[in-house]
């Protein structure tokens, strides 16, 4: 009996064999890039070429976007590796910097000027061209990032938007009112202020005095940065701070930067520099000739970056969240090869109570195993992420690493008069016991949800300031009294205790390394763990459950997209108690 498939059967049939197509050619084009030479060979003479655009990424992962021919991207330990090996490289003679619109936080910049420390110890040459710093906007990480370079070339048409830093939030609660959606919010305590989007209509004088802080704090960095890369005294460089933004004959003028050109003005000057043209050559290409610490003992990277939840992420599909998972999966990896030490690096606001405590739990474990965890805080290391790091055996921060906001919140919505109100849609049910509606969000706030919400918060921040105060070998009371939410500067937590001392992954490898008895090693072997997925299971993911967050990465590399996709996941994924900072704080 013969099938009729009809038109829209045999369209579908077509469709599936050309998407089958298409993943098998991508597939191979990955292998054979993967496999093939990666490029050029790192000139004599050569002037490394980085090009600071868009964010600096704490780990790479494959996803559709490589299948797809874009290169994995070089990230904050790859460039600052690379810096610190490109010092002692005779092939090298110098860094241009390539700065357009980069997306650093100041933490990242002080990453990046302890790296540039140890390569300007050379007598090398390094540059930095900027076309403009702040394009209508601020310009405070590009020309931070610019200043970072000896000599700092502007275009002539450009700017430099240097102006002081700002902190805001957006409130919800008038959104809410008007949409009759009811909510209600337990905090632990006054500072922990992340839900203070959905019942507050401003800053609260907590939250003010709180963000007040800790903007001073970094604003007081940033100055101190400008000064010392521009060889200024402080109050001039203040005075920089409080006088932009400035036109570029302005810049000029002030000595903010060295000389107007053009890019093609700064090439030549390369070109006289080494002695003939195409002697720049990238940063990827560089790193691909080979790595700082690849020899010697095994010494385990396991990186926390993004928002703490339960599962497997990321997936290799460009999800900003890092899973439980994830983590214990790394740190388990790391035990069962038996290396000599964690370097646990952490870039996160925080996330889910259940997730960080799993998390926390596998540091604890690999410490009892005799394998030492040193713990280097990048942009942020708050709440759940703090959590996290607390159970390390040492905590290096950043002077502008935002850390601490220990404490915890929980909140329930109660949408029923708003589905009414505008959708005319009512709700009925049936309850099998008294206590099956409390988490339901077509019921009323009454007493029993609400209690509930109270007693996790409470036995969340009670466990939270114990371990804290357990592992910081401080009293419960001491704690608690710098906790309540409040989120501090790395040089702030330095102070009250909550960290060991100031610096970046660099300094963090080598306390890990006195601790782990490999003082004296010429050098460690870093390996990433977990283990990054192979192209096979990146594909399984991308035609299963992730399928859908992978084509949707695609287009997620714009700011408003980002931070769509990360207000989605944080109203609707049901992570529980969170242990995180607010959901739309920036800071620029």
């Amino acid at each position: 009996m013969r099938e009729h498939r009809g038109f829209f059967g045999t369209l579908w049939l077509m469709v599936r064999a050309v998407a089958a197509t298409l993943f098998v050619l991508s597939l191979l084009i990955f292998v054979i890039a993967l496999f093939s030479n990666r490029g050029p060979s790192v000139p004599k003479r050569g002037v490394m070429h980085v090009k600071l655009s868009g964010p600096l990424l704490e780990r790479a992962e494959v996803g559709l976007k490589t299948f797809l021919g874009d290169p994995l991207p070089i990230t904050l330990r790859g460039l600052t590796e690379s810096i610190r090996r490109a010092a002692s490289d005779d092939r090298v003679v110098g860094i241009l910097f390539e700065v357009v619109d980069p997306e650093l936080g100041l933490s990242q910049v002080q990453e990046l000027e302890e790296a540039m420390t140890a390569f300007r110890a050379s007598g090398k040459w390094t540059c930095a061209f900027l076309e403009t710093a702040g394009d209508g906007g601020r310009g405070n990480a590009a020309y931070a990032a610019a200043i970072l370079a000896d000599k700092v070339v502007l275009a002539p048409p450009g700017d430099v938007n240097l102006v002081g830093l700002r902190g805001e939030a957006m409130f919800f609660s008038g959104l809410l009112d008007k949409l009759g959606i009811k909510v209600h919010f337990e905090q632990r305590y006054e500072y922990k202020n992340a839900a203070n989007a959905f019942t507050e209509r401003a800053f609260t004088p907590a939250h003010r005095e709180s963000l007040k802080a800790l903007i001073d704090d970094l604003q007081a960095d940033l100055t101190r940065h400008i000064a010392a890369r521009r060889k200024v005294d402080e109050d001039t460089a203040s005075k920089w701070v409080r006088g932009g933004p400035f036109l570029g004959a302005q810049a000029l003028e002030q000595r903010l930067v060295d000389r107007l050109a053009y890019w093609d003005e700064v090439e030549k000057e390369v070109d006289e520099l080494t002695g003939g043209p195409r002697h720049l050559f990238g940063v990827d290409t560089y790193w691909n000739d080979g790595q700082l610490h690849q020899s010697g003992p095994e010494v385990a990277v396991v990186t926390v970056a993004g928002a703490i939840v339960r599962g497997d992420a990321p997936d290799g599909v460009g999800r900003d969240d890092v899973g439980s998972e994830y983590i214990a999966r790394g740190l388990r990896e790391a035990r069962e090869q038996k290396v000599k030490g964690v370097l646990l690096r952490i870039d996160s606001p925080g996330g889910s109570y259940i997730a960080s405590d799993v998390a926390r739990r596998e540091v604890e474990v690999t410490r009892a195993a005799g394998i030492p965890v040193v713990v280097s805080m990048g942009s942020l290391a708050a709440s759940g992420g703090y959590f996290i790091a607390m159970d390390g055996d040492y905590i290096v921060a950043e002077p502008a690493t935002i850390t601490g906001s220990i404490g915890v919140y929980a909140g329930a919505f109660a949408i029923r008069e708003a589905l009414d109100k505008w959708l005319g849609i009512s709700v009925d049910a049936y309850e099998s016991t008294p206590n099956s509606g409390s988490f339901a969000a077509t019921e009323p706030l009454d007493e029993r949800r609400v209690a509930v919400l109270k007693a996790g918060a409470d036995h969340v921040y009670q466990d939270f300031i114990g371990k804290v105060a357990a592992r910081r070998k401080k009293d419960v009371s001491a704690i608690d009294a710098i906790a309540k939410g409040r989120v501090w500067s790395g040089r702030a937590a330095l102070e009250r205790g909550l960290v060991d001392e100031l610096g970046g992954m660099e300094l963090a490898l080598t306390r890990l390394r006195e601790r782990a008895g490999l003082a004296d090693a010429k050098n460690v072997h870093l390996v990433d763990f977990p283990a990054s997925k192979t192209p096979l299971e990146v594909a399984k993911s991308m035609f299963s459950g992730g399928a859908q967050a992978s084509f949707a990465s695609l287009f997620a590399d714009d700011a408003l997209t980002r931070e769509a996709l990360g207000l989605r996941r944080r109203l609707l994924d049901e992570q529980g108690l969170m242990m995180m900072m607010p959901l739309d704080l920036r800071i620029r």
